[in-house]
């Protein structure tokens, strides 16, 4: 049996596709943030971050990705949390001997540390950090020429992490890399402040 559309029922059933077209069209980002939540527990949308789900037990914390960060995001997460906790502002380079020291005592890589211009740089670490900024959990601001790092909410620390962290954490840059230079000379290969830090290791009796 065929059924014989008139004008004006083809022009009804195209503003019905085109209205339901449009609906979701405009509403695609929230389904979206919807299904992502429903995955990691966060509620993001247009880039910020408008909830974050509270578990009662851990099975239930175990199910998502972002309050259980493990390897890469959880050691950056944790410091992170922890310098939002102390009300410290971390530099992008503070970040870097943070993250290298940690994983020195924790005695796994995360990430792949090369000797650079002032010590340890990984390369991995600043694009795992690029990601969360890009993904809203983590701000990124330029100060003094410097780049700074502030998580934007409350996260999960890995204990065993959080543990190695506090004992660096609230040290000046300065005693950091003085440590570091001791510790690890074959990080030091291409370092341009070798000088300086020298000065810093005289100041703090780091030998």
């Amino acid at each position: 049996m065929t059924i014989i559309l008139s004008d004006n029922d083809k022009k009804i059933l195209e503003r019905m596709h085109n209205r339901i077209d449009y609906i979701f069209k405009t509403y695609k980002e929230y389904f979206d943030a919807l299904a992502e939540f429903d995955k990691t527990g966060v509620l993001k949308v247009h880039g910020k971050i408008l909830y974050v789900r509270k578990y009662e037990n851990k099975q239930d914390e175990n199910r998502y990705n972002l309050s259980v960060e493990t390897g890469k995001r959880a050691i950056i997460l944790t410091i992170l949390e922890l310098a939002r906790e102390k009300q410290i502002v971390l530099s992008k380079t503070k970040i870097q001997k943070l993250v290298f020291l940690v994983q020195k005592e924790l005695g796994k890589e995360y990430f792949k540390f090369v000797p650079y211009k002032y010590g340890p740089w990984s390369s991995e670490l600043a694009e795992e950090l690029d990601k969360l900024v890009n993904e809203g959990i983590v701000k990124k601001y330029e100060k003094d020429s410097s780049n700074f790092y502030e998580l934007q909410t409350q996260a999960e620390k890995d204990k065993e992490v959080e543990r190695k962290a506090n004992k660096y954490i609230s040290m000046p840059l300065e005693y950091l890399l003085a440590l570091i230079y001791a510790r690890y000379p074959e990080m030091t290969e291409l370092s341009e402040i070798k000088e300086k830090v020298k000065e810093f290791q005289k100041r703090f009796n780091i030998l």
